[in-house]
């Protein structure tokens, strides 16, 4: 059972029996994707958010609405619902919009602002997926039928920045913001100004793409209008035991792999684990311990607890006031990408389970990956976002671990230590399984994979 989205009444469908004739699904459309769930001020759309783990996904509805439209139409909202209240689309949406988006270019149903906004989104769809031909393509008709919108300026000028051509990103962004009278619009505006100002005047913060394959389709695509690009040399550093230098050379990070987001629960076979570091950036610090547990349907069957020495800051009175770990209890510990390896072999490839790991504990893990010239294939699961999704059922004011794991009755004996981080993680997402919470709604990479039709 759901409700009606034009009438608010129970029904079956989207649309009840009443409003399936008489319903305008274009405007209904354009409500939902206009509506902001913080302001409370549709009683419908606020009844059919409450139902859902993840507000934010109010916009999917648009999915079934637009079935509705005609295909044009169609395909067009169902454009703006991937974009969602993003500034573009997912990567992930690349491979399906980029040809949706020709059929849409060609459409005589859509409006010239409409066909504006699906070109500034194919613009920036195909700088994702490293095609500068295709991009150059919606670029230069942007570029050539003017009358821009601030998204569209927005959006052209960073690609010109890319593809270093200042002057001209600089006269589209000083021409808009003489005329916008928005302020926030006028600072977005300011900062790619000042980004296109400071990479002209610095050849090193030019713009280059990750992976070397990726820079070679940049520097041919920019060879092929007219423009060289030289790749600066990188200073190298050698290995040795006795020397001044102790550290391995890495993998550089543009050619090392990023972990694949494992994003449906309900497995319940996992390896959770947890890293302490000397700080919270992981360009300039170091891991000092790993901590993992392996669990085999819903048990908990080994442990790994390892420390490591730090390779660059040192441990820091703070965190060992914060951890319980000391500058003498590492200073003769393995090194990170040796702990690395073992991590890695009592990992193997099975889900990596961690909290805030998705933007804290994987970039470390990571960079240890470099060091050790080795490449984990396990997927990533960041049980912090879990618990957002069921935040409606959990009535938490804050997402730390300790909060989660307070609400949910279990103990952490000694928190801040990887390995008790990491066997709490493991119980928490096992005990927010037990809620039913691994029953969610589809999320746009779920939709996407079923593609557009």
């Amino acid at each position: 059972m759901t409700i009606c989205l034009n009438c608010g009444k129970e029904c079956e469908d989207i649309l009840c029996a009443k409003c399936l004739g008489t319903a305008d699904a274009e405007a209904l459309c354009r409500r939902i994707l206009d509506y902001d769930t913080k302001s409370l001020s549709d009683y419908t759309l606020d009844k059919l958010a409450s139902t859902l783990q993840n507000e934010k996904n109010l916009c999917l509805a648009v999915f079934g609405l637009s079935d509705y439209l005609d295909h044009d139409m169609k395909q067009y909202y169902r454009m703006l619902a991937v974009k969602g209240k993003g500034y573009s689309l997912p990567k992930s949406a690349g491979k399906w919009f980029i040809p949706t988006a020709d059929e849409l270019l060609k459409s005589n149903k859509l409006t010239a602002e409409q066909k504006q906004l699906t070109d500034a989104l194919r613009l920036t769809s195909c700088i994702y997926n490293y095609d500068y031909e295709e991009a150059e393509k919606s670029a230069e008709r942007l570029y050539a039928n003017g009358n821009f919108t601030v998204d569209t300026v927005l959006k052209l000028s960073d690609y010109y920045i890319k593809t270093r051509r200042y002057d001209r990103a600089e006269r589209i962004l000083n021409e808009m913001i003489v005329v916008c009278a928005d302020e926030y619009q006028i600072k977005l505006l300011k900062e790619n100004l000042d980004d296109s100002q400071k990479r002209s005047c610095n050849k090193k913060a030019e713009y280059l793409p990750k992976g070397q394959e990726n820079i070679q389709r940049y520097i041919s695509f920019m060879n092929g209008i007219g423009i060289d690009v030289t790749i600066p040399e990188k200073k190298t550093r050698t290995f040795s035991e006795t020397g001044t230098e102790r550290y391995p050379e890495p993998v550089s990070a543009a050619n090392y792999p990023e972990f694949a987001d494992e994003r449906r629960a309900g497995f319940r076979s996992f390896v959770a684990y947890d890293l302490e570091t000397t700080g919270l950036n992981p360009k300039f610090d170091s891991i000092i311990e790993f901590g993992a547990v392996k669990v085999r349907d819903g048990v908990i069957v080994d442990r790994f607890q390892k420390l490591a020495k730090p390779y660059k800051n040192k441990v820091s009175e703070r965190i060992t006031e914060l951890t319980g770990i000391t500058p003498d209890m590492v200073k003769d510990a393995p090194e990170m990408w040796d702990v690395f390896n073992e991590f890695a072999d009592f990992a193997g490839d099975d889900v990596l389970v961690g909290y805030n790991n998705r933007s804290f504990d994987n970039k470390f893990l990571m960079r240890a990956g470099r060091y050790a010239h080795r490449i984990m294939k396990s997927s990533s699961f960041d049980v912090m976002y879990f618990v957002s999704d069921l935040n409606g059922r959990l009535g938490l004011s804050d997402r730390k671990l300790s909060s989660v794991s307070e609400k949910l009755g279990i103990k952490n004996p000694e928190a801040h230590r990887a390995l008790a981080d990491a066997e709490t993680t493991a119980l928490v997402y096992l005990a927010l399984l037990d809620l039913g919470g691994y029953e969610k709604e589809s999320g746009l990479d779920d939709i996407l994979s079923d593609d557009w039709k």
